[in-house]
């Protein structure tokens, strides 16, 4: 017996679809001066590093050349190149990176190219670093890769983070996710059905809408759902922020992304930071430590650190601590900068504890625990115990006894 479909008939429609990963592109050169006299002040299994050229997932990524070779390499009068990782990736990322390099000989053009043959995936515990063991014969080097004495690697990492995402689609017309946001966008743009103002401190106003940032922010949330002066006038007033800062804000709330900018993101970043701690706009907060983890180096690194401390974000804080104390030569580089010169005394001494705790020797502990446990006395403690004990945490610890007492507490 043959049925016939009613009016509910199940219709098939064509898709199109495209998917991708987050991408994400660095490219520099580095240069190793005089690599004659490196390489006779090294010997095999000894490397001379780059600064940190990219953090992918948590991970700080450097080139490591080896002028004699890695203890590994099967071939004699060799050099070795690697990328290596400081630390494993954020446990929730699923990150992968390619590295291809470029000799640049004494013409400019390439003396040798390589590229990674698979994909490295940073969270594969065995590997704490990835490249070419018999990368280049010291004679080859010597007669075609030196400029000056000096040897130049023009290098290119690509890093895929996260899983498959739907970058564009089209089902039976139903919208997308890129459709959707683009939808917001256009919204944003044009300022339609806007039902609020906002005012810059250099009088610059935007239209926007007050669904839109309830949505996107608690603090906003409260205000039109009390009978604060803002949500009768439908005005409200950043005086904290210029016209630039307030539109690069209010397009993340929108579209969830920064609008393109001739400043760097780091800078961007730098100005957003206090609007989106200031309206608990939590994703922009992430974003915004995200790419400020990015940019430290000797030169920023204490500025960073009191501007982790001044907004409280104490896992922005731990890695901003984390570079100034891994080595004392960083250390000695932070300490010539007018930053550091800027920073209060518990800042510093907070640097002190931080350097002092890595260089003693401690009872080995078990991962997660704490030298001070939860629920200890915090009264009976010290003013020193208590700043290590919010230290271990990643509190701030600035105030007195008091303060910090509470804080443990809380």
């Amino acid at each position: 017996m043959v049925g016939r479909c009613g009016p509910w008939q199940v219709r098939m429609a064509s898709a199109c679809s495209v998917v991708g990963l987050q991408k994400e592109q660095y490219e520099g050169v580095f240069t190793v001066e005089d690599f004659l006299v490196a390489r006779s002040l090294t010997k095999k299994g000894q490397s001379v590093n780059s600064p940190e050229l990219a953090n992918v997932a948590g991970c700080a990524l450097q080139l490591c050349i080896y002028p004699h070779g890695c203890d590994q390499a099967t071939e004699d009068n060799t050099i070795s190149l690697f990328l290596m990782r400081d630390r494993k990736p954020h446990a929730t990322s699923n990150a992968i990176v390619n590295l291809a390099v470029t000799i640049l000989g004494q013409d400019g053009n390439a003396a040798k190219e390589l590229t990674y043959a698979d994909l490295w995936r940073l969270s594969e515990d065995k590997f704490q670093e990835n490249g070419w063991l018999n990368f280049w014969t010291w004679s080859e080097c010597q007669q075609r890769g030196l400029v000056k004495g000096n040897l130049s690697i023009q290098w290119k990492i690509t890093a895929y983070i996260g899983g498959y995402h739907v970058k564009s689609a089209s089902q039976g017309g139903f919208p997308t996710l890129e459709a959707l946001t683009a939808d917001w966008a256009r919204i944003f743009a044009s300022g339609a059905s806007a039902d609020l103002e906002i005012v810059s401190r250099d009088g610059q106003t935007r239209n926007a809408h007050k669904a839109v940032l309830v949505a996107r922010s608690e603090v906003f949330s409260r205000m039109f759902a009390s009978d604060m002066r803002e949500a009768s006038t439908n005005r409200i007033d950043i005086a904290d922020a210029d016209g630039d800062t307030v539109f690069s804000f209010l397009h993340f709330l929108y579209v969830g992304h920064l609008p393109q900018s001739e400043r760097s993101m780091g800078d961007v970043s730098r100005d957003l930071l206090p609007l989106a701690k200031k309206y608990e706009v939590t994703s922009l907060i992430d974003f915004c430590v995200w790419k400020l983890v990015s940019t430290i180096d000797a030169s920023n690194a204490a500025d960073l650190l009191r501007l982790a401390d001044m907004w409280d974000i104490a896992h922005f804080k731990r890695k901003v601590l984390e570079f100034i104390t891994r080595s004392s030569e960083t250390m000695r580089d932070v300490q010539d900068t007018e930053g550091f010169d800027r920073l209060d005394k518990d800042l510093t001494k907070e640097i002190l504890v931080v350097m002092t705790g890595k260089r003693t020797p401690k009872r080995p502990r078990e991962e997660g625990t704490f030298e001070f446990p939860c629920g200890s006395q915090w009264s009976n403690l010290t003013l020193v115990q208590l700043r290590r004990a919010c230290s271990e945490r990643g509190f701030s610890t600035t105030g007195t006894k008091a303060v910090l007492q509470t804080r443990l507490a809380e």
